[in-house]
């Protein structure tokens, strides 16, 4: 179908603005139902400088809002100023911008816009609610009234058919969108000792990485020179797997593998590369090694 121009605008002859929180104007535009639409652009105009009734510059800020559904505002803050609106990035924003009072007797109206001149006939801002509405939140520090206040829009939208179940999901989905605009909370704080550590970890360790001793008498007597009619000192399975699990700890890069300062000492990790099969994995069967017996009944070794 083709783009459809619409032109509107917002002008109060006067308008009281209270200092208790935020200030809302709002108008609604009414659209086709049951159809996809699609910003193609959105152009704002001031048609009067903002002015008090006194003829004074007046000093505070507007955030504007186009959308399919009315504006929440949020439980942020702006320039010093409670309850901020939402977020450019909340799917329910097909344009906002920001406008700082001033001086504007002389000075054109300071601010910024979403999306910008550049990437604004480039967006593709789909909706499903057959409404536009223009909201403006004034936020300001004293009881102030504004005259002859006056604002244009202009904007360009595509319309498309679509199924009634398409459009029907799609207005549940700007719903869920209107319920999350009361507060926003996204991203974290890297201090700047983790920030390599984390993102980069070997950039931040390297070279060779430090080990555990394992004291001669851990186990048993195993590394002494010692008679050769001496039997050796063994040590049960039960503790020797848990000397296995003491090995495979998983430790802090860059410390030392294993677990250090045990009762026995330190435990390092090779220790598990010499324990006997079926000790880091446990019995296999209740007797090991398994018999075998040939067809005669001889036992057959493995």
């Amino acid at each position: 179908m083709p783009v459809q121009e619409i032109r509107e605008s917002v002008e109060l002859q006067k308008l009281f603005l209270e200092d208790k929180g935020v200030n809302i104007v709002q108008r609604r535009i009414n659209l086709r139902e049951n159809v996809q639409h699609n910003m193609v652009n959105c152009d704002m105009f001031f048609d009067n400088v903002l002015m008090t009734t006194d003829d004074e510059p007046w000093q505070g800020i507007i955030e504007i809002f186009v959308s399919p559904r009315p504006i929440i505002y949020s439980n942020n803050t702006i320039g010093g100023f409670e309850s901020r609106g939402p977020s450019a990035s909340n799917d329910m924003i097909l344009f906002k911008a920001i406008v700082n009072g001033g001086d504007f007797r002389f000075n054109a109206l300071a601010g910024q816009e979403f999306p910008n001149i550049f990437s604004g006939y480039k967006q593709s801002f789909d909706f499903y609610h057959p409404s536009l509405y223009i909201t403006f939140l004034f936020h300001t520090t004293v009881d102030v009234t504004l005259k002859d206040f006056a604002c244009s829009f202009l904007f360009e939208i595509n319309h498309k058919k679509i199924p009634l179940l398409t459009s029907t999901l799609g207005k549940l989905k700007e719903n869920s969108d209107l319920n999350i605009m009361a507060l926003t909370s996204m991203g974290r704080k890297i201090e700047r000792g983790d920030n390599v550590g984390q993102i980069s970890p070997w950039w931040k360790w390297g070279g060779v990485r430090p080990e555990l001793m394992l004291k001669s008498n851990a186990f048993a007597e195993f590394f002494y020179t010692t008679d050769t009619q001496e039997g050796e000192k063994t040590v049960d399975p039960a503790n020797l797997r848990i000397f296995a699990g003491l090995a495979r700890q998983m430790v802090r890069t860059p410390d030392a593998l294993g677990t250090p300062n045990t009762v026995k000492g330190s435990i390092p990790d090779w220790i598990s590369t010499l324990m006997p099969e079926g000790i880091t994995s446990g019995p296999v069967r209740d007797q090991w090694p398994p018999l075998k017996f040939a067809d005669n009944g001889n036992t057959l070794m493995f």
